[in-house]
Protein backbone atom coordinates (compact mmCIF):
# COMPACT_ATOMS: atom_id res chain seq x y z
CA UNK A 1 0.00 0.00 0.00
CA UNK A 2 1.59 3.39 -0.87
CA UNK A 3 0.30 5.25 2.67
CA UNK A 4 1.97 2.46 4.56
CA UNK A 5 5.23 2.24 2.57
CA UNK A 6 5.13 6.38 2.85
CA UNK A 7 4.34 5.96 6.07
CA UNK A 8 7.45 3.36 6.62
CA UNK A 9 9.95 5.64 5.54
CA UNK A 10 8.87 8.53 7.43
CA UNK A 11 8.18 7.53 11.34
CA UNK A 12 11.89 6.24 11.64
CA UNK A 13 13.26 9.82 11.34
CA UNK A 14 10.31 11.60 13.11
CA UNK A 15 11.46 14.19 15.69
CA UNK A 16 7.90 15.00 16.49
CA UNK A 17 4.66 13.65 15.12
CA UNK A 18 0.98 14.66 15.13
CA UNK A 19 -2.54 14.17 13.27
CA UNK A 20 -4.79 17.56 12.82
CA UNK A 21 -7.96 16.05 12.41
CA UNK A 22 -9.22 12.53 13.29
CA UNK A 23 -10.98 11.61 10.50
CA UNK A 24 -9.71 9.73 7.06
CA UNK A 25 -8.01 12.72 4.83
CA UNK A 26 -6.20 13.61 8.18
CA UNK A 27 -2.91 16.20 7.94
CA UNK A 28 0.64 14.54 9.03
CA UNK A 29 2.49 17.05 11.07
CA UNK A 30 6.39 16.61 11.30
CA UNK A 31 8.84 18.02 13.54
CA UNK A 32 11.61 17.93 10.30
CA UNK A 33 14.97 19.37 11.84
CA UNK A 34 16.62 21.95 9.58
CA UNK A 35 15.62 23.72 6.77
CA UNK A 36 16.00 22.09 3.08
CA UNK A 37 18.51 24.05 1.00
CA UNK A 38 16.64 22.21 -2.16
CA UNK A 39 13.87 19.72 -2.65
CA UNK A 40 15.68 18.52 -6.13
CA UNK A 41 16.03 15.34 -5.62
CA UNK A 42 19.11 14.82 -6.77
CA UNK A 43 20.76 17.68 -5.37
CA UNK A 44 19.74 17.20 -1.75
CA UNK A 45 22.28 16.47 1.29
CA UNK A 46 20.20 15.66 4.21
CA UNK A 47 17.65 13.63 5.78
CA UNK A 48 15.59 16.44 6.75
CA UNK A 49 15.41 17.05 2.75
CA UNK A 50 15.16 13.70 1.24
CA UNK A 51 12.54 13.11 3.90
CA UNK A 52 10.16 15.70 1.68
CA UNK A 53 11.77 14.58 -1.51
CA UNK A 54 10.16 11.08 -1.06
CA UNK A 55 6.87 12.34 -0.49
CA UNK A 56 7.43 14.49 -3.76
CA UNK A 57 8.90 11.87 -6.11
CA UNK A 58 8.33 8.22 -6.78
CA UNK A 59 11.16 5.39 -7.73
CA UNK A 60 11.27 2.69 -9.74
CA UNK A 61 11.43 0.73 -7.36
CA UNK A 62 9.82 1.10 -3.49
CA UNK A 63 10.22 -0.46 0.14
CA UNK A 64 7.77 -2.59 1.73
CA UNK A 65 7.43 -1.95 5.37
CA UNK A 66 9.48 -5.42 5.90
CA UNK A 67 12.13 -3.88 3.91
CA UNK A 68 11.83 -5.81 1.14
CA UNK A 69 12.14 -4.36 -2.62
CA UNK A 70 8.41 -3.53 -4.19
CA UNK A 71 7.35 -1.89 -7.46
CA UNK A 72 6.96 1.41 -8.00
CA UNK A 73 6.93 3.50 -11.19
CA UNK A 74 8.19 0.05 -12.46
CA UNK A 75 5.51 -2.68 -12.28
CA UNK A 76 8.10 -5.30 -13.18
CA UNK A 77 11.55 -6.06 -14.09
CA UNK A 78 14.18 -8.96 -15.42
CA UNK A 79 17.79 -8.90 -14.81
CA UNK A 80 19.90 -10.71 -18.03
CA UNK A 81 21.22 -14.24 -16.78
CA UNK A 82 24.60 -12.35 -16.90
CA UNK A 83 23.26 -10.16 -14.39
CA UNK A 84 24.37 -7.22 -16.60
CA UNK A 85 20.81 -6.11 -18.15
CA UNK A 86 17.93 -4.87 -16.15
CA UNK A 87 14.79 -4.19 -18.42
CA UNK A 88 12.09 -2.53 -16.27
CA UNK A 89 8.59 -2.34 -17.72
CA UNK A 90 6.92 0.93 -16.36
CA UNK A 91 3.18 1.54 -14.72
CA UNK A 92 0.95 3.75 -17.00
CA UNK A 93 1.41 6.79 -14.12
CA UNK A 94 1.59 10.07 -14.45
CA UNK A 95 3.25 13.40 -13.41
CA UNK A 96 0.77 15.53 -11.15
CA UNK A 97 0.52 18.02 -14.25
CA UNK A 98 -1.22 14.65 -15.85
CA UNK A 99 1.51 14.06 -18.22
CA UNK A 100 2.25 10.63 -18.81
CA UNK A 101 5.84 9.48 -16.94
CA UNK A 102 7.88 7.47 -19.92
CA UNK A 103 11.27 5.71 -20.01
CA UNK A 104 12.60 8.76 -21.53
CA UNK A 105 11.71 10.63 -18.08
CA UNK A 106 14.14 8.11 -16.66
CA UNK A 107 16.59 8.00 -18.84
CA UNK A 108 17.09 11.84 -18.32
CA UNK A 109 17.00 11.49 -14.95
CA UNK A 110 19.87 9.09 -14.43
CA UNK A 111 21.83 11.27 -16.77
CA UNK A 112 21.46 14.12 -14.87
CA UNK A 113 22.15 12.55 -11.75
CA UNK A 114 25.89 11.58 -13.07
CA UNK A 115 26.10 15.05 -14.71
CA UNK A 116 29.16 16.53 -13.05
CA UNK A 117 27.44 19.75 -13.04
CA UNK A 118 24.61 17.81 -10.30
CA UNK A 119 27.21 17.30 -7.87
CA UNK A 120 25.11 14.10 -6.53
CA UNK A 121 27.13 12.84 -3.59
CA UNK A 122 25.94 9.74 -4.23
CA UNK A 123 26.78 9.47 -7.38
CA UNK A 124 29.74 6.44 -6.99
CA UNK A 125 26.60 3.94 -6.10
CA UNK A 126 25.77 4.03 -9.71
CA UNK A 127 28.84 3.54 -11.32
CA UNK A 128 28.11 0.07 -11.77
CA UNK A 129 26.01 1.79 -14.96
CA UNK A 130 27.65 1.46 -18.55
CA UNK A 131 30.08 4.49 -18.61
CA UNK A 132 29.05 6.41 -15.35
CA UNK A 133 32.79 6.79 -14.26
CA UNK A 134 33.19 8.53 -17.51
CA UNK A 135 30.19 10.19 -17.22
CA UNK A 136 30.63 11.41 -13.85
CA UNK A 137 33.86 12.77 -14.08
CA UNK A 138 33.51 14.90 -17.33
CA UNK A 139 35.38 12.02 -19.76
CA UNK A 140 32.33 11.24 -21.37
CA UNK A 141 29.27 12.57 -22.95
CA UNK A 142 26.51 11.67 -20.69
CA UNK A 143 24.76 10.22 -23.61
CA UNK A 144 26.72 7.32 -23.97
CA UNK A 145 25.52 6.67 -20.01
CA UNK A 146 24.22 2.71 -20.62
CA UNK A 147 20.42 3.57 -20.15
CA UNK A 148 17.72 3.33 -22.61
CA UNK A 149 14.44 3.54 -23.61
CA UNK A 150 13.09 0.71 -25.59
CA UNK A 151 9.63 2.47 -26.15
CA UNK A 152 7.49 4.68 -23.34
CA UNK A 153 7.46 2.03 -20.96
CA UNK A 154 10.34 -0.02 -21.11
CA UNK A 155 13.57 0.75 -19.75
CA UNK A 156 16.56 -0.65 -20.24
CA UNK A 157 20.22 -0.45 -18.61
CA UNK A 158 23.24 -2.00 -19.18
CA UNK A 159 25.83 -2.65 -16.23
CA UNK A 160 29.65 -2.96 -16.89
CA UNK A 161 29.34 -6.13 -14.12
CA UNK A 162 26.70 -7.60 -12.29
CA UNK A 163 25.79 -5.65 -8.99
CA UNK A 164 24.11 -7.22 -6.20
CA UNK A 165 23.44 -3.71 -4.59
CA UNK A 166 21.80 -1.96 -7.88
CA UNK A 167 18.06 -2.48 -7.13
CA UNK A 168 18.45 -0.91 -3.59
CA UNK A 169 20.35 1.52 -5.82
CA UNK A 170 17.68 2.44 -7.83
CA UNK A 171 15.57 2.74 -4.47
CA UNK A 172 17.33 5.72 -3.48
CA UNK A 173 15.27 9.10 -3.99
CA UNK A 174 18.00 10.56 -6.35
CA UNK A 175 17.52 7.75 -9.03
CA UNK A 176 14.01 8.55 -9.38
CA UNK A 177 12.72 9.69 -12.59
CA UNK A 178 12.53 13.18 -13.46
CA UNK A 179 10.00 15.40 -15.49
CA UNK A 180 12.52 16.18 -18.48
CA UNK A 181 9.29 18.29 -19.81
CA UNK A 182 9.45 20.41 -16.38
CA UNK A 183 12.60 21.19 -15.71
CA UNK A 184 13.33 22.13 -19.68
CA UNK A 185 10.30 24.62 -19.02
CA UNK A 186 11.12 25.80 -15.57
CA UNK A 187 14.73 25.62 -15.31
CA UNK A 188 16.19 26.40 -12.26
CA UNK A 189 12.97 26.97 -10.62
CA UNK A 190 11.23 23.78 -11.66
CA UNK A 191 11.52 23.04 -7.47
CA UNK A 192 9.20 25.99 -6.47
CA UNK A 193 5.71 25.83 -5.29
CA UNK A 194 3.56 26.22 -8.18
CA UNK A 195 6.13 24.96 -10.31
CA UNK A 196 7.16 21.79 -9.33
CA UNK A 197 5.94 18.72 -11.14
CA UNK A 198 6.18 15.39 -9.23
CA UNK A 199 5.42 12.19 -8.98
CA UNK A 200 4.66 10.88 -5.76
CA UNK A 201 1.68 10.46 -3.09
CA UNK A 202 2.00 14.33 -2.62
CA UNK A 203 2.58 17.84 -4.56
CA UNK A 204 4.31 20.80 -3.46
CA UNK A 205 1.80 23.01 -1.80
CA UNK A 206 3.39 25.99 0.02
CA UNK A 207 7.17 26.44 0.95
CA UNK A 208 7.61 29.33 3.55
CA UNK A 209 11.38 29.14 4.11
CA UNK A 210 12.26 28.52 7.84
CA UNK A 211 8.32 28.57 8.86
CA UNK A 212 6.72 24.57 6.97
CA UNK A 213 6.78 23.12 4.10
CA UNK A 214 3.13 21.92 3.05
CA UNK A 215 2.73 18.59 0.25
CA UNK A 216 -1.03 17.95 -0.46
CA UNK A 217 -2.60 14.62 -2.09
CA UNK A 218 -1.78 14.07 -5.70
CA UNK A 219 -4.54 13.43 -7.48
CA UNK A 220 -2.55 12.03 -10.49
CA UNK A 221 -0.41 9.15 -8.29
CA UNK A 222 -0.97 6.26 -9.62
CA UNK A 223 -1.98 4.46 -6.27
CA UNK A 224 -3.95 8.00 -5.00
CA UNK A 225 -6.80 6.02 -3.74
CA UNK A 226 -4.42 4.29 -1.24
CA UNK A 227 -3.56 7.45 0.31
CA UNK A 228 -5.22 8.02 3.41
CA UNK A 229 -3.39 11.94 4.43
CA UNK A 230 -4.69 15.04 2.34
CA UNK A 231 -1.46 16.15 3.36
CA UNK A 232 1.62 16.77 5.27
CA UNK A 233 3.58 19.54 7.09
CA UNK A 234 7.20 19.76 7.65
CA UNK A 235 8.23 22.20 10.39
CA UNK A 236 12.24 23.33 9.92
CA UNK A 237 12.79 22.71 14.04
CA UNK A 238 16.15 22.02 14.48
CA UNK A 239 16.18 22.00 18.43
CA UNK A 240 14.42 19.07 19.96
CA UNK A 241 13.83 21.02 23.25
CA UNK A 242 11.27 23.71 21.35
CA UNK A 243 9.79 20.93 19.26
CA UNK A 244 9.05 18.80 22.12
CA UNK A 245 7.49 22.15 24.16
CA UNK A 246 4.56 22.37 20.77
CA UNK A 247 4.11 19.00 21.64
CA UNK A 248 3.57 19.53 25.11
CA UNK A 249 1.41 23.02 25.19
CA UNK A 250 -0.94 21.18 22.66
CA UNK A 251 0.52 23.35 19.44
CA UNK A 252 0.53 19.39 18.05
CA UNK A 253 -1.90 16.79 19.13
CA UNK A 254 -0.37 13.31 19.50
CA UNK A 255 -1.75 10.14 17.32
CA UNK A 256 -2.88 8.91 20.47
CA UNK A 257 -5.30 11.74 21.77
CA UNK A 258 -6.97 12.30 18.23
CA UNK A 259 -7.31 9.01 18.11
CA UNK A 260 -8.84 8.40 21.40
CA UNK A 261 -11.24 11.90 20.89
CA UNK A 262 -12.67 10.49 17.87
CA UNK A 263 -13.33 6.84 19.13
CA UNK A 264 -14.72 9.28 22.39
CA UNK A 265 -16.49 12.01 21.74
CA UNK A 266 -17.23 14.13 24.69
CA UNK A 267 -14.61 12.27 27.29
CA UNK A 268 -12.00 14.07 28.35
CA UNK A 269 -8.75 13.26 26.66
CA UNK A 270 -5.49 14.09 29.02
Amino acid sequence: MAFHRLTCRLLPALLILAISGTAPGATLEIGNGAEPGTLDPQKVNGNWETRITRALFDRLIDYAPDGSLVPGLAESWRISDDGRTYRFKLRGAKWSDGVPITADDAVFALRRLLTPATANHNATLYYAIRNARKVNTGQADPSTLGVESMDDRTLVVHLSEPTAYFLQALAMSEAAPLPEHALKAQGDDWTDPGRMVSSGAFTLGEWRPQERIRVVKNPHFYAADEVSLDGVTFYPIEDAGSALNRFRTGAWTSPTQAFLRHAFPGRRII
